[in-house]
């Protein structure tokens, strides 16, 4: 749950990172059948692996009850190659509550333990992946387009030819334009290769629409920032068309999209670029603003700056905007007033709240709680902890969603544990005792609540 620094290239664009979107291949192995999870006995992870090989139970279903998901020795990895080259791609594509068994099997493969074995995984499968990819794309299925995209982006980390191949052919059948989770694909062409400079070279001219153009802006955006030197695919007619298309929508969905294409600006030379940076720096979303500030300046234009202090005030995005202006040698243009305790505070948590793992956007209000100076038992040093009120509300003012959250140590807000009527002490006591536990510290208690929590910081103030 850490704050995003540097740039994070490009969080907002498609809403989730690889990491993110493998997440929600975990979603449906937890909350749905809850109650009855409950009632099973813990499972090993190996237990599971051999009910899904001998076909007693969908993936999804054998590791419910398994509390460690993560394969961490060559035994469970073989486990899982057996399996997965025991699939026909129809049984691969057997869903459990809208997840695919071949989708759950990556995100095991994506979060397993240690290189050898990820390794082992990626070459004991390879063969299996590649067929699975070209019947897929040979035969399109709408429905099987998200679980082609994860497996398009397993075999592009791999980072071989013809894992490539697969993402070029894919890409330019246009495959699931639509597909959200698109750009993911190209997130390890974005340093440089000679896979990454094939797969842009391939899909250059014509740039496929849609999700798979805008992951084709933000993989030569990402090579551009790293000082690659080679054309950018959209320093072009068609390409400044596109980019003038993102930044003409002007609805908060969009502003993504817009975002990356204002990213692109500083590393392209067509002769409508002072067109697309006004065009920026009008957009009403001041992230995008804050993007135009932050291409101007690359630009050598210091409006960039006042661009960028504007969107600093802006507790919503202010980290975002004082982020550019620190990356930009700036920092010393950060209005003094976002230094300021309380400001800082709850520009920290709107940040936190905008993460993709979190709720992909800031609250409309958000305000201060209360402050104390304490020794924090889960730290042990002394520190500000501080406890902040959000709300997010429709375009009618109506309440959508409201918590409480606590800055200063472990940034965190626990809407199964807290609530706005809680006071802020009883706040900060369940996150003395949430953050003891996360930690495994040896005086974690064993449970959490407001109590419990109390008693641990008063006995840390002696």
């Amino acid at each position: 749950m850490n704050v995003v620094t540097g740039r994070t290239f490009r969080v907002a664009s498609v809403g989730m990172s690889l990491l993110m979107a493998i997440g929600v291949l975990a979603m449906p192995l937890a909350p749905a059948i809850q109650a009855q999870e409950q009632t099973q006995e813990p499972r090993e992870l190996g237990v599971a692996l051999d009910r899904a090989i001998n076909s007693q139970e969908h993936l999804g279903t054998a590791l419910r009850p398994v509390p460690d998901r993560i394969i961490r020795d060559q035994a469970n990895a073989a486990k899982l190659v057996q399996l997965v080259n025991g699939w026909d791609l129809e049984t691969a594509l057997t869903r459990l509550e809208g997840t695919s068994q071949l989708a759950i099997s990556i995100g095991l493969m994506t979060n397993a333990f240690g290189d050898p074995i990820v390794a082992k995984l990626r070459s004991d499968t390879q063969v299996q992946y590649l067929k699975f990819a070209d019947a897929m794309i040979g035969d399109p299925q709408p429905e099987n387009n998200r679980d082609l995209v994860f497996l398009l982006q397993w075999l592009a980390a791999g980072n071989t030819e013809s894992g490539a191949d697969r993402v070029i052919r894919a890409a330019k059948a246009g495959i699931g334009t639509d597909e959200p989770l698109w750009p993911i694909v190209f997130d390890p062409y974005s340093t440089d290769s000679p896979q990454a400079r094939r797969v842009l070279d391939a899909l250059a001219d014509p740039i496929p629409p849609g999700m798979i153009g805008l992951g084709i802006l933000e993989c030569a955006n990402g090579l551009s920032l790293g000082g690659v030197e080679f054309h950018h695919p959209f320093d072009s007619d068609a390409g400044a068309e596109l980019l003038a298309g993102w930044l003409g929508r002007k609805d908060d969905a969009s502003s993504s999209e817009a975002q990356s294409a204002t990213a692109a600006l500083p590393f392209i030379k067509h002769a409508r670029r002072n067109e697309l940076l006004q065009l920026a720096v009008d957009h009403p979303h001041p992230l995008v603003k804050a993007e135009a500030g932050w291409a101007l300046v690359m630009l050598e234009d210091q409006r960039g700056i006042r661009l960028l202090q504007a969107v600093c005030r802006d507790v919503r995005y202010s980290v975002t905007a004082q982020i550019y202006l620190e990356e930009l040698e700036a920092a010393d243009q950060i209005p003094a007033e976002c230094k300021d305790d309380d400001f800082a505070v709850r520009a920290e948590f709107c940040h936190f709240l905008s993460l993709p793992d979190q709720l992909g956007e800031p609250p409309a209000e958000i305000s201060l709680v209360g402050s104390q100076v304490l020794v924090w038992p889960p730290t042990g040093d002394r520190r500000r902890m501080s406890v902040v009120r959000f709300k997010y509300v429709d375009e009618d003012g109506g309440v959508l969603q409201e918590g409480v959250g606590v800055v200063g140590s472990l940034l965190a807000w626990l809407p199964d544990l807290t609530n706005v009527e809680m006071s802020g002490g009883d706040v900060l006591a369940i996150h003395c005792c949430y953050e003891l536990r996360a930690k495994g510290a040896a005086n974690a208690p064993d449970k959490i609540d407001a109590a419990t929590g109390l008693a641990l910081i008063r006995a840390a103030q002696r």
